[in-house]
């Protein structure tokens, strides 16, 4: 209880003057002036940050009533304000566009203005101009024409004209005209705090800089909030096998430090919102389920039960993946084709099954009877009269009255079908928010969806949604729709819990500035912190430099601010790395190496034995040995001669008997047979150089695409007899170019270009499999995992087939020259397809084994096979039957059986040589360490042109 009121108003500064009884009383007194009374904002740079805020202020209160400066988004406090000003002066309000007008904007600006015909690229091209423009705009605030290209300049005066003409504007130009107006205004500012405080802000930009310089020539105190560190010891690191590992281990550590009594607790995972799904399903595991929360809350208010700990995950999500959501744009599609338009089963059965419509719930017994009825008739599609007419015939006809009120008013449900006729060249008459509207509570839309639960909160922003579709001119029902349901995809939500929740599952940017009692910051490794700069072509060589994230210096100068802040968290900070990322390895990041303190204790899998919270060791103290094994040349200036020294061996993460783990798995055989050291840096130290990028797509992203279309074009073919048509090639690219974001990586010209490329090569290489009988494709992409040779492996292997005599035939793609001659050598060389033979003879359940092995060579113009089968019905195109012909591996070997036991002894070999860390710079191919990329640290070349210039004879032995 306050014994007065003054004392409410404790966190202000101190000082004598007017009590608060005096300044409600006559508040033109002196009170204003009084500093205790002095008016003060805080300004934060988004919502989550301010509801975090708000969410700190209400757990430090303990329950008392408080009262703070308000706290405010910049952005909208900016509206907020220049629609005060405005209406003070008497001048006309603008609207403030929201996403979907902006990116509609820029879409017809695109559209009508030299842009590509396929939607799906003009949309790309649109998202990525508004990007840049906002850039520019943001730290230009107008960015000089001769920068510009001139499509960019068209789309730009194009879009800022459609959003004028509805009344709009976007938030650059909200914020350009509040700084305006205090530059120019000659009149007394009213209705302004006298001080600002930023909160949370990493960076300012050029146009925020420019309102905090109009706000303090007005005579207004500017305060860039610093936040004492929390820290009282330096971070530690953490590695893992891979993401999930490292997930589960941030959850188990999470319950832990709840149940040491810390209530404040951030797991900051880097790249958030894409990894929304995985992070909920791993932390759903093992904090509970949201229902099993709720449950344990009602039960006991004042303790969370120990199965069930509530947290917090803000975005991530879409609101699309609500069912609520996904079922009002089923129904509105429904409604939008009319009573006569068939709908196939998959779409009539949801609606049937649907919670949302009138009576949904109150008869979902019945109309599931129904829907299993038109199960068993067999007809695939039936349109809405087809429904009503089924459902006056049915049996049951009286137990679904709901259902039966709603098929007996199809012209109230199908309203929207005339709309929808409407000509691009009409006037634009119709309101469509107001139609959908109509049109979903004429089917009873969003049905008993409880207040303040996930489907109700989703059913308001959905509607929200339609109002902001309100203030959009756009002719055709079907259009508005099509943008909604996109729109929908695109907005995030909040996933689980609030801000109340002991957990704060947050991304980095909304934990920044934050104090909690014990944080963990997941999944930053070298790959993604610093992450690379934004890439965006329509942002001039001449802005980027002045824009910070935009290139790799400002992009890393950021990130250094972001890591620093993240250190300071809380007492005691965990920072942590998975150390394979699907079948690449990952370094940790830089960042994190300079910064923390490295953990050497064993790796532990924090929910088997939650007692331990530590990950295990990261590779450096482990391999420092390891150092010395690079060598030189004796009397080079710089490359003095060391002796080769062993590195560790292969030891598993839990002891001695624990059998170990290949990073890499096949690609490591491949290094080792190539060259040890490079096997040994590559995926034991993770030594790693990237490319440099470029427009057109550089060799390692051609061949990841081409891998992605053979895998989409053969994958619906596995199982079943023959080869798949031509007219399955173009859907096969267009899948491996969405799939691996081709259109965000190249440029339009490298789009087009690699699009026609890679559809040549597929029509090419099926001409060259025709050529081939006796077989059937078995799978493609299979992945498997076995232990041999003293070690576990993970591979995958590109494609299988059967062979007519029931063995299999291994087929690995390549993008370049194959040759598998290296199979006869005595230290067996391209290791990968025999290291597959051995594995899957053991692992094949009927014991028929594997009867060939062929590397493909996918190149355009030189599409060929290069390898053996032991089926002289399944070769040609390249492949040498066994025991006929004059190639090395039959001449050499005679039968498939003594080629078998030599790969299986080339294998066993190189296996032993990992588990044994053998580690020399000795080179035996020269090609495979060219793709490795590890030429700057093996120096080959290098000491090869300076053996010829000192007279020594150069060669691929030791160096």
């Amino acid at each position: 209880m306050l014994e007065s009121p003054d004392e409410a108003f404790g966190f202000l500064p101190a000082g004598g003057g007017p009590s608060l009884e005096t300044f409600i009383s006559d508040p033109d007194a002196s009170a204003i002036a009084h500093p205790r009374f002095a008016q003060r904002v805080v300004l934060v740079p988004n919502q989550r940050i301010r509801d975090r805020c708000l969410a700190c202020e209400v757990g430090e209160s303990g329950g008392a009533v408080r009262v703070t400066p308000p706290i405010h988004v910049l952005s909208q406090w900016v509206t907020d304000t220049l629609r005060r000003l405005a209406l003070l002066e008497g001048e006309p309000v603008l609207a403030r566009a929201g996403l979907l007008a902006m990116n509609i904007a820029w879409y017809e600006a695109v559209a009508a203005h030299g842009g590509p015909p396929d939607r799906a690229q003009r949309q790309v091209l649109a998202r990525r101009a508004r990007a840049a423009d906002r850039e520019l705009r943001h730290w230009f605030a107008e960015p000089q024409s001769a920068w510009l290209d001139a499509d960019f300049r068209r789309w730009r005066a194009a879009a800022a004209e459609s959003l004028a003409q509805a009344g709009q504007a976007t938030p650059e130009d909200w914020l350009l005209r509040l700084i305006r107006w205090l530059e120019s205004s000659e009149h007394e500012v009213a209705g302004l705090p006298a001080q600002v405080v930023l909160h949370g802000f990493l960076e300012v930009t050029g146009l925020e800089q420019r309102l905090l310089d109009g706000l303090q020539a007005r005579g207004i105190t500017i305060e860039h909030e610093s936040v004492e560190s929390s820290a009282t010891a330096a971070p530690v690191a953490r590695a893992f096998d891979d993401l999930q590992a490292e997930l589960r281990a941030a959850a188990g550590w999470a319950r832990e430090q709840h149940a040491a009594g810390r209530r404040h607790i951030a797991i900051v995972v880097n790249e958030r919102d894409m990894l929304a799904a995985e992070v909920r399903q791993t932390f759903d595991r093992i904090l509970g389920r949201e229902d099993e929360v709720r449950a344990g809350a009602d039960s006991s208010p004042r303790e969370i039960p120990a199965h069930a700990l509530s947290y917090h995950l803000p975005g991530g999500g879409r609101l699309a993946e609500q069912t609520v959501v996904s079922d009002a744009l089923l129904l509105l599609g429904i409604s939008l084709g009319g009573a006569r338009r068939p709908l196939a089963f998959p779409r009539f059965s949801r609606l049937l099954l649907s919670p949302h419509t009138a009576g949904g719930s109150a008869e979902r017994h019945g109309r599931a009877l129904f829907e299993q009825q038109l199960r068993r008739d067999g007809h695939y599609r039936r349109s809405l009269h087809d429904l009503a007419h089924a459902l006056r015939h049915a049996s049951r006809e009286g137990e679904l009255p709901e259902l039966q009120r709603l098929l007996s008013d199809l012209p109230a449900l199908t309203a929207l079908a005339s709309a929808a006729g409407t000509t691009a060249g009409d006037p634009v008459s119709t309101d469509h928010a107001g139609a959908f509207l109509d049109c979903l509570k004429a089917w009873g839309w969003p049905g008993e969806v409880a207040a303040g639960s996930r489907a109700g909160e989703a059913a308001v922003r959905f509607v929200a949604l339609l109002e902001e579709l309100r203030a959009v001119r756009l002719p055709k029902a079907s259009e508005a729709l099509g943008w909604l349901d996109q729109i929908c995809r695109e907005t995030a939500i909040t996933e689980r819990g609030g801000p109340l929740s002991p957990v704060q599952v947050l991304s980095p940017e909304e934990a920044a500035g934050g104090r909690f009692d014990a944080a963990w910051v997941a999944n930053v490794h070298a790959d993604n912190w610093p992450g690379h700069p934004m890439a965006n072509p329509w942002l001039p060589a001449s802005a980027t430099e002045h824009i910070p994230r935009a290139s790799a210096a400002g992009e890393l100068a950021y990130v250094r601010r972001l890591h620093a802040a993240l250190g300071e968290l809380a007492p005691h900070v965990v920072f942590s790395w998975g150390r394979q990322g699907g079948d690449a390895p990952r370094l940790p990041s830089p960042l994190v190496l300079d910064t923390c303190a490295v953990s050497a204790e064993e790796v532990t899998d924090a929910v088997a034995n939650p007692s331990s919270v530590s990950a295990g060791p990261a590779p450096w103290p482990e391999y420092a040995a390891a150092a010395k094994v690079l060598s030189g040349y004796a009397g080079h200036p710089f490359l003095e001669a060391v002796e080769d020294e062993p590195g560790r061996g292969l030891a598993g993460a839990g002891g001695v008997d624990e059998v170990p783990r290949i990073p890499g798995s096949a690609r490591m055989l491949q290094y080792q047979s190539a060259c040890p050291l490079a096997a040994y840096l590559a995926f034991r130290l993770q030594v790693a150089f990237e490319p440099m990028p470029g427009p057109f797509a550089d060799a390692a992203y051609r061949g990841q695409l081409m891998h992605g279309a053979l895998e989409a074009l053969f994958g619906e073919q596995a199982g079943r007899p023959g080869l798949p048509a031509d007219s399955k090639i173009g859907d096969a690219v267009d899948q491996a170019l969405g799939r691996f974001d081709a259109m965000q990586r190249l440029s339009r010209a490298g789009f087009a270009a690699e699009r026609q490329r890679l559809c040549r090569l597929l029509a090419e290489w099926l001409d060259l499999e025709r050529r081939r009988a006796g077989f059937t494709i078995e799978a493609v992409e299979v992945q498997h995992e076995f232990s041999y040779g003293g070690a576990g492996l993970r591979t995958r292997l590109d494609r299988v087939d059967r062979l007519d005599d029931g063995r299999l035939l291994i087929i690995d793609y390549k993008s370049g020259a194959v040759d598998s001659k290296r199979w006869a050598d005595e230290r067996l060389g391209e290791p990968q397809l025999p290291l597959y033979a051995v594995l899957l003879e053991r692992a094949e359940p009927n014991g028929s084994g594997v009867g060939g092995l062929a590397l493909a060579s996918v190149r355009a113009g030189a599409c060929t096979f290069s390898g053996v089968v032991d089926d002289a019905a399944a070769a040609g195109a390249g492949l040498a039957p066994m025991g006929q012909g004059r190639s090395l591996l039959v001449t050499r070997f005679g039968d498939w059986d003594t080629l078998r036991a030599h790969l299986e002894s080339g294998i066993t070999g190189l296996l032993d040589e990992i588990v044994a860390g053998r580690a020399e710079n000795c080179l035996y191919d020269e090609r495979a360490i060219g793709w490795a990329g590890l030429e700057p640290v093996l120096r080959h070349a290098e000491g090869a042109a300076w053996r010829s210039g000192h007279g020594e004879s150069g060669g691929t032995g030791d160096d």
